[in-house]
């Protein structure tokens, strides 16, 4: 159904996400709101038919841009159902925090907070850990959170 309407999908247990790419000109962004806008409402149709409802109260979107465009974007919020959702500046996919711009600093920003938050916990008990505990701990807690979406985040350095 989304590839009918020349869109991307990404299916997952409870969460779906149709993803689409456009030139920067007003037309090919209008034509691709309209086009995800009745892509969303066939979904909509499907879902009522098989006895399951869209939550568009839960639903984001966001226009991604290079950091120059980013200003540019259009700011009208999109209809699905009878609730208008505007667009955000950032969203989670599966954990990750993507920005407008594709710079994730706010997931960065927000990976180091909580590895910085989690040192300080283990600062306080680690004198009552024996050495080999408290690295399995710092693996465990700090180094999972950096190795998840490592492949996105090597990208940024290339």
């Amino acid at each position: 159904m989304i590839a009918k309407h020349s869109l991307h999908g990404h299916l997952y247990a409870d969460d779906s996400q149709v993803c689409g790419f456009c030139r920067s000109n007003s037309a090919d962004v209008q034509h691709l709101r309209s086009v995800s806008i009745n892509c969303i409402s066939d979904i909509a149709d499907w879902k009522k038919c098989n006895r399951l409802q869209l939550n568009s109260s839960k639903s984001e979107f966001i226009w991604c841009a290079s950091s120059r465009r980013v200003k540019k974007l259009d700011c009208n919020p999109f209809v699905i159902g009878t609730d208008a959702v505007q667009p955000k500046n950032e969203v989670r996919d599966l954990g990750l925090i993507l920005n407008r711009d594709l710079s994730m600093t706010s997931h960065i920003t927000g990976l180091v907070r909580t590895s910085f938050a989690i040192l300080r916990q283990l600062r306080s008990v680690s004198r009552s850990l024996t050495q080999d505990a408290t690295r399995h701990l710092v693996q465990s807690l700090i180094l999972s959170r950096i190795d998840y979406c490592k492949g996105r985040l090597s990208r940024l350095l290339s």
